[in-house]
C-alpha cells in the first residue's frame, strides 16, 4: 500500500517571534512550506484454527521537515524556522492472537522502528532531528483475558518499552490488571491496577523540571450501560 500525507504550515511556523536569550530570537519563516511524507506498507495476515498471525513492514520518506536555521551563520543571534531537513523511518510489526480455550485469550505484539533525520545541503540546523524522533526503537506487549466463573473476568497486560535515547528516557516494563464483575448485562463493577511493577517511571520528556513521572495507581469503577 502507498499513501501520502502533508502537514500544512501553522501560524507558529510562519509568524512566531520569541526571544530565547538576551542576545538571540527565534522567528517563524514566511516561506515555510508543508512537510510531506510518502509511506509504503506491506503486510501478511493468516488465521489457522485458534491462532491468528499478522506481519507488517513499513517505510516512510519525509521531505522538508521543520528545522531551525541560523539567519547570520555562524552567529546564533537570529534563528528562523525552515524546511531544512529530510528523513526516513522503517520497521516491522508482528501481532498474534491465540485462543487457548473458549474462555482464555492471549494476544502479543512486537514493533521494531528506526528513524533517521538529516540536514539538507546548505542547512545550518544543529539539532540533527533530535526534535523529530522521540520514539522507542522496540516495543513489546502481552495481553491475557480470562472469563472466570460467577460472571467474573480478569484482564492483564504486560508491556516492555525500549529507551528514548535523545530524551534520556530509560527503557521500562510495566503491568496493568483489571478484575471485573458483570452481574447483569448493563452493569459492570471493576478493580483496576495500573503500572504495578514500579512505584513510578518516566515515559516521555527531556530531563528537567517539566518532566513528569507516571505513578502506580489502583482504583475501582462502576459502569452502567444504557
Amino acid at each position: 500500500m502507498w499513501s501520502r500525507a502533508v502537514r500544512a504550515p501553522s501560524r507558529i511556523d510562519r509568524e512566531l517571534f520569541a526571544r530565547i536569550s538576551p542576545t538571540s530570537v527565534l522567528a517563524g519563516g514566511p516561506g515555510f512550506h508543508a512537510e510531506e511524507e510518502l509511506a509504503y506498507e506491506l503486510g501478511y495476515r493468516r488465521r489457522q484454527g485458534s491462532l491468528a498471525l499478522a506481519v507488517a513492514t513499513f517505510y516512510s520518506r519525509y521531505h522538508g521537515l521543520r528545522s531551525v536555521e541560523q539567519l547570520h551563520p555562524p552567529a546564533t543571534d537570529t534563528l528562523v524556522i525552515g524546511n531544512g531537513q529530510d528523513g526516513e523511518s522503517y520497521g516491522a510489526e508482528l501481532a498474534t492472537d491465540y485462543r487457548v480455550t473458549d474462555r482464555w485469550r492471549l494476544r502479543a505484539g512486537y514493533t521494531e522502528l528506526r528513524v533517521h533525520i538529516w540536514p539538507n545541503p546548505g542547512s545550518t540546523d544543529q539539532s540533527r532531528g533530535a526534535s523529530e524522533s522521540h520514539t522507542p526503537e522496540r516495543q513489546f506487549f502481552l495481553q491475557s483475558s480470562v472469563d472466570l466463573p460467577a460472571d467474573l473476568r480478569f484482564d492483564a497486560g504486560l508491556r516492555a518499552i525500549d529507551d528514548i535515547t535523545n530524551q534520556q528516557v530509560p527503557g521500562y516494563g510495566e503491568l496493568n490488571a483489571k478484575l471485573s464483575w458483570q452481574p447483569m448485562p448493563a452493569l459492570e463493577l471493576s478493580l483496576v491496577g495500573q503500572n504495578l511493577l514500579h512505584r513510578r517511571h518516566v515515559e516521555f520528556g527531556a530531563p528537567g523540571a517539566t518532566r513528569r513521572e507516571i505513578e502506580r495507581g489502583v482504583y475501582g469503577a462502576v459502569a452502567w450501560r444504557f
